[in-house]
């Protein structure tokens, strides 16, 4: 593992070494400086979207595991574990150790926790395989990868055949993990393009106009898939060669160095933050609670004296 990521870390410096050299430290510099205003606001509008639909897949996966917790906790397992994942690499074990740290203190178990996390990785691999097949089928230019995008399109199908015709339920170590219903699995795969999509905006928001949506699409499938095959942290360089490479004509540096602030670093900033936070409030000493009566108290009643003998 050591040697993976010694091996990401090492490709990541080179890729961005060369896009520096490419366009210059001012080139790049500029370029992000020259995004309006109201594009970038439009952009982090989409995130926080994006954001929440991952928090929303997490909403559905306790319901597959018959649980209930407050939205306000979810979304905050959910975001904290999404973006440090993002950034650190190896998202299934980051993300996964984060939200195992959070739901355990709330009372899931392991398998429950561990079933979050797959749930989680498995929708918004559904709504990439999706966005990517739709692309190609609205997308009237021909592009790289059309055939592959729409074989895509076979993984949502086999998984709704799966809910309609599988088994309803499976038991491991004793948890019941409830395999989603058809409207469940539905749901799912909605929330996973929905959440595909807003990225997707985030990223035309801060493109030069005129890009097609749909190569902007499968540019940015292309190039998260390839990041997390690669294991690189964050996928830094990855993302930005992939997507400068299926994106050709296009100036797209400026946009990708936002993109990666507004998506990646600020979420990773406020994601220490809050967990930091959540740790220490963990660790806080439990003060003592104190029962208080809200009836009167009422005074003892007086035990009845007892007649003295006659001393007569």
């Amino acid at each position: 593992m050591t040697i993976i990521t010694i091996l990401g870390v090492t490709v990541a410096c080179l890729l961005i070494a060369r896009l520096v050299r490419q366009w210059g430290f001012a080139g790049i510099v500029r370029a992000v400086a020259a995004i309006p205003a109201e594009r970038m606001a439009q952009g982090v509008g989409f995130v926080v979207l994006a954001y929440l639909c991952m928090a929303a897949s997490d909403l559905v996966g306790l319901q597959c595991l018959g649980r209930r917790m407050p939205v306000r906790r979810v979304a905050l397992a959910a975001f904290c574990s999404v973006a440090i994942g993002h950034n650190v690499g190896l998202g299934g074990l980051s993300a996964g150790a984060i939200r195992f740290r959070f739901y355990g203190a709330w009372g899931l178990s392991v398998i429950e926790a561990g079933f979050l996390v797959l749930f989680a990785g498995l929708t918004f691999l559904l709504g990439l395989v999706s966005v990517a097949g739709f692309a190609a089928l609205t997308e009237l230019a021909p592009m790289r990868g059309h055939d592959l995008a729409l074989a895509g399109l076979a993984l949502p199908a086999a998984y709704l055949a799966l809910s309609i015709f599988g088994k309803r339920s499976v038991t491991i170590w004793r948890k019941t993990i409830f395999v989603p219903p058809l409207h469940l699995a539905l749901l799912q795969i909605a929330i996973g393009i929905a959440s595909v999509v807003a990225i997707v905006g985030a990223l035309q928001s801060l493109l030069p106009r005129g890009v097609a949506w749909g190569s902007i699409a499968t540019a940015y499938v292309a190039a998260d898939l390839t990041a997390t095959l690669s294991t690189v942290p964050g996928g830094w360089g990855v993302l930005e060669s992939i997507v400068v490479w299926l994106l050709p004509g296009v100036d797209p540096i400026g946009a990708l160095v936002a993109f990666r602030v507004v998506y990646y670093v600020l979420p990773l900033a406020l994601a220490s933050v809050l967990l930091t936070s959540f740790e220490v409030a963990q660790r806080r000493p439990r003060a003592r609670r104190v029962n208080f009566q809200l009836s009167p108290v009422q005074a003892p009643v007086p035990e009845p004296r007892t007649a003295l003998p006659d001393s007569r």
